[in-house]
């Protein structure tokens, strides 16, 4: 039984995988590269509702970008928005080029902010499609303007002890916020990697940019670092 499973108090049907994503094959040939967003989708978002979506997209686009100026590269990327009791994949993990404009259309703030809940069940759906993968790297982006205020089902403590065994496993976990103090939140849960934005239109602006850049740096530094 993997550790997610061992720390789930979930009720009834929620006990088992949601089969967000499917199982993915990694070519071993290559660079695997998977980015995971999760984006909070509680009401105050609608304010900046078309600038987040921008964020996911252009964030995206480093992967696309990445994997068509390196052929030694494959990129897979997936979305998640939490709002209420609801965990929506509006992206499965899929590879970047084939990701439509239409999906980022289920994206309609509301409802407010079960954070817990929201990482424990992404990264147990993420483990599941990566199940007898290896040789990967993973970045996964928490993006949101609210503190915890509606998980039933997990506590700061189980979320701080899920973060470390997974970053124990490789993955890179980075919290972007705003709204709230940042810094005190993210090392609540086992954060080291934390941003603010401003909760605005131009700091959502300049979040995509940062977003996109630390992505760009980080698919270039592995291929620097790879060469004879």
């Amino acid at each position: 039984m993997n550790f997610i499973k061992r720390q789930i108090r979930i009720k009834q049907t929620s006990t088992h995988l949601l089969k967000w994503f499917r199982p993915l094959k990694l070519n071993p040939k290559k660079e695997n590269f998977i980015t995971i967003l999760l984006v909070d989708e509680s009401g105050s978002m609608e304010i900046i509702k078309d600038e987040t979506i921008a964020l996911m997209k252009n964030t995206i686009k480093a992967s696309v970008t990445a994997e068509l100026q390196n052929p030694n590269q494959e990129h897979y990327c997936a979305v998640v928005s939490f709002e209420g009791s609801s965990f929506k994949p509006i992206i499965p993990m899929i590879k970047p080029v084939e990701i439509g404009n239409h999906l980022y259309e289920q994206y309609y703030p509301g409802g407010n902010t079960p954070l817990y809940d929201a990482i424990a069940l992404t990264i147990r759906e993420t483990e599941a499609a990566l199940i007898n993968c290896e040789n990967y790297q993973l970045s996964f982006y928490i993006i949101t303007d609210g503190e915890e205020n509606a998980s039933f089902n997990f506590n700061e403590k189980e979320i701080y002890d899920i973060i470390e065994a997974f970053k124990n496993k490789g993955w890179e976990f980075t919290f972007l916020g705003a709204n709230i103090p940042v810094d005190e939140v993210a090392s609540k849960i086992n954060i080291n990697h934390h941003y603010t934005f401003q909760f605005s239109d131009e700091g959502v602006k300049e979040l995509s940019n940062m977003v996109f850049k630390m992505q760009e740096e980080k698919f270039k530094r592995k291929r620097k670092n790879n060469r004879p």
